[in-house]
C-alpha cells in the first residue's frame, strides 16, 4: 500500500528508468532538501542515498559524487547550483552515469528548478539524460486537507493538489498557528512556485494574466518549451480536450494574483536572457548612431549636429550629457550618443542622409518594431520569452543589409 506516501509515483517512475528528473517546485514540495523522498523510497525497499550536490560554480571546482557501495538510488539534490555550469554538469554526468551503469543503480535528480533552467552545452548533461517525473494526486495529501478542514476555514478547493499547501497546513495545525494560515500559506508558495520557475515564465504569466486578463490560454499560443514545465510545477492545468492551458488553477485560489506581483518584484539579479538582449541592442543601437553620424558629417560637415537637431532635440542632449549651454554638441564624440532608438530612427526617416548610411524604409520599420523591447530593457523590466530571439534576428538582418550595401 501507498496510500500514505507523499510520492508513490517516485518509486513507481525509479522502478521503470534509470534516470529520472524531478522539478521539485514549491507547489508540490513537502521539505527542504528531499529527505522525504529519499525515505519513501528506503520503505520501498531500495538502498537510496542523498547526494547533496557541492561544488562545480568555479571553472576549476570538481564535482563530488562518491555514492557507498551499496547506494542503488542516488538521490541528487542541490542541483540548482548548476544551473549556470554546463562544464560541472558534463563532469557529472560522467561520474554518475559511469556509477549507474553498474548492477541496474538508478539516478533521480530532485531539483528546485526546472529543466530548462540548465544548460544543454555540448548535450552531455544529466538532466537531459533523464526522464520527467509527472506528479498527480496524492491519496495522503488528500487525507491531510480532510484532516485540516476540520479546523482551519477558506482553504481553497482540490487543495489536494498541492503538496506544498497539505504539508505547510499539517505544520499549521501542529504549530498552532491558525488565524490567517491560510492566506499567508497561499501567497507565500505561489509567490515562491513562481520565482523558482524564473523570470521568463514570471513575465510571460504577467502579459496573460495581468495585461490580457486571461487565465484561459490556447495551446498554441504557449511557448512549446513552457507547456510541460508550467503543468508539472502546478501553475497551469489542460481541459478535456488539451487545446486550452487554464493558468492559476483551484488549488491555490488567488494567491497565484499576489504572488505574481510578490515573484516579479524579487527577481533583482538580470537574467541571462536580459544581459543578451541588452547585449545585442547595445550592437544595433550604437551601429544605428555610427552610421548616421558618419553620413550627416560626410554631407554637412563636422557641425552637423547644428544643421540637423531641433531645439528640443538639442536641449535634450544637453541636459542628458549635463552640458552648458555655451559649448558646442560638435564637441561630443557623437550627439546621437544622447538620443533614444526613437528620436534616432526618426532622424533617420527625415534626413536623406539616414538612407545613404543604409537605413532605407524597410530596415527602419524592423528597428522601430524594437522600441518596445528597447524601452523594457533600459528601464529593467523582465524582458518576455521571445525578445531575445526578436532582437538577435533583426541584427543579423540589419547586418546583411549593411553588407550588401557595401560597395564591393
Amino acid at each position: 500500500m501507498t496510500d500514505h506516501l507523499w510520492y508513490p509515483e517516485v518509486a513507481r517512475s525509479v522502478a521503470t528508468g534509470s534516470h529520472c528528473f524531478l522539478h521539485y517546485g514549491a507547489y508540490h514540495r513537502v521539505d527542504e532538501f528531499g529527505k522525504v523522498i529519499h525515505g519513501e523510497l528506503l520503505e520501498q525497499g531500495y538502498n537510496a542515498e542523498l547526494i547533496n550536490i557541492q561544488g562545480g560554480r568555479s571553472s576549476g571546482a570538481t564535482i563530488s559524487f562518491r555514492p557507498a557501495e551499496a547506494t542503488d538510488v542516488a538521490v541528487i539534490t542541490n542541483m540548482e547550483r548548476l544551473t549556470d555550469s554546463p562544464r560541472a554538469l558534463e563532469q557529472l554526468r560522467s561520474k554518475a552515469n559511469d556509477w549507474a551503469s553498474r548492477n541496474n543503480r538508478k539516478i533521480l535528480i530532485v531539483s528546485r528548478s526546472p529543466r530548462s533552467h540548465f544548460p544543454v552545452g555540448d548535450g552531455s548533461s544529466l538532466v537531459l539524460d533523464s526522464k520527467d517525473i509527472h506528479l498527480k494526486e496524492s491519496s495522503y495529501a488528500d487525507w491531510v486537507i480532510s484532516e485540516a478542514e476540520q479546523h482551519i476555514q477558506g482553504i481553497p478547493g482540490k487543495a489536494a493538489r498541492s503538496r506544498g499547501l497539505a504539508a505547510k497546513l499539517e505544520q499549521a495545525i501542529s504549530d498552532k498557528k491558525l488565524p490567517g494560515a491560510v492566506e499567508e500559506i497561499v501567497h507565500e508558495l505561489s509567490t515562491t512556485t513562481l520565482h523558482e520557475l524564473g523570470s521568463s515564465y514570471i513575465s510571460w504569466l504577467d502579459e496573460w494574466i495581468t495585461e490580457a486578463g486571461e487565465t484561459k490560454v490556447p495551446l498554441i499560443d504557449v511557448p512549446e518549451w513552457m507547456q510541460v514545465e508550467l503543468l508539472i510545477s502546478g501553475v497551469a492545468e489542460t481541459d478535456v480536450d488539451q487545446n486550452y492551458l487554464h493558468l492559476f488553477p483551484a488549488p491555490l485560489g488567488i494567491g497565484w494574483q499576489s504572488g505574481l506581483k510578490s515573484a516579479s518584484r524579487r527577481c533583482t539579479s538580470a537574467p541571462s536572457d536580459w544581459r543578451e538582449t541588452s547585449a545585442s541592442l547595445f550592437e544595433i543601437e550604437r551601429i544605428v548612431r555610427k552610421i548616421l553620424a558618419d553620413s550627416l558629417e560626410t554631407s554637412l560637415g563636422k557641425k552637423w549636429a547644428k544643421q540637423v537637431l531641433h531645439k528640443e532635440e538639442e536641449t535634450y542632449i544637453r541636459d542628458a550629457a549635463n552640458m552648458a549651454t555655451t559649448v558646442g554638441l560638435d564637441k561630443l564624440a557623437n550627439p546621437l550618443d544622447y538620443l533614444t532608438l526613437g528620436q534616432l530612427l526618426d532622424i533617420a526617416e527625415k534626413r536623406t542622409e539616414g538612407r545613404t548610411a543604409g537605413l532605407n524604409q524597410r530596415i527602419l520599420a524592423d528597428l522601430k518594431r524594437l522600441i518596445p523591447i528597447r524601452n523594457r530593457i533600459v528601464h529593467m523590466r523582465l524582458p518576455k520569452p521571445e525578445d531575445l530571439t526578436t532582437v538577435r534576428s533583426t541584427l543579423r538582418r540589419f547586418q546583411l543589409a549593411l553588407k550588401s550595401q557595401a560597395p564591393s
